[in-house]
């Protein structure tokens, strides 16, 4: 949902493009659920260094922080 949006949005910039696609998702028929998981970065990127040992499965860790982290 968040993808498009950076770490140079504001906070009410970021709620403002969620609930558009809330609104957008809502008119279109469908049930929508929103839910805040937060995370500290640094918490998020020992996840994903952890993942990649135990799976090989590589998240870059520029998309943690250019993308996850705004």
């Amino acid at each position: 949902l968040i993808n498009n949006i950076s770490s140079h949005h504001s906070e009410a910039q970021v709620e403002e493009y969620i609930m558009s696609k809330y609104d957008m998702s809502k008119a279109a028929g469908y049930d929508v659920h929103l839910r805040l998981v937060d995370l500290p970065i640094e918490k998020t990127i020992e996840r994903a260094v952890n993942r990649y040992r135990k799976t090989g499965r590589l998240v870059p860790i520029e998309y943690i922080t250019n993308e996850v982290g705004i």
